[in-house]
């Protein structure tokens, strides 16, 4: 028996789906077709018809660019490229954005203090 969960992918939205294998469940934009962790081989379930026909779908993710909203790694100054199942393009990206994270929660807790 693995130790991954054997719960089923489920729609949370009309816009995103949920792995539940993971603690905490991940939420995954509806553009991608499997969970982000390399490890886990869940695919997104079918769309139920009553998503489907109300969802209205913004497309401003694009999931063949990093993540990270300054990166310039790419050609041109442009976002970088990711491989399948990544989020951002390199690890630099990676920190970058959890760095800008921690500082916006620092400043959310200061200012509610």
């Amino acid at each position: 028996m693995s130790w991954i969960s054997q719960k089923k992918a489920y729609w949370k939205d009309a816009n995103h789906w949920v792995c539940p294998n993971h603690l905490p469940a991940v939420k995954i934009p509806s553009c991608l077709s499997h969970c982000w962790y390399s490890s886990c081989n869940t695919e997104m379930p079918k769309k139920p018809e009553s998503i489907a026909q109300t969802s209205k779908i913004l497309r401003i993710f694009d999931p063949a660019s990093c993540q990270w909203e300054k990166c310039t790694e790419g050609q041109g100054g442009r976002r970088g490229l990711i491989t399948t199942r990544k989020k951002y393009c390199s690890n630099k990206c990676r920190k970058n954005q959890a760095r800008f994270n921690y500082t916006q929660r620092k400043k959310r807790e200061k200012a509610n203090a």
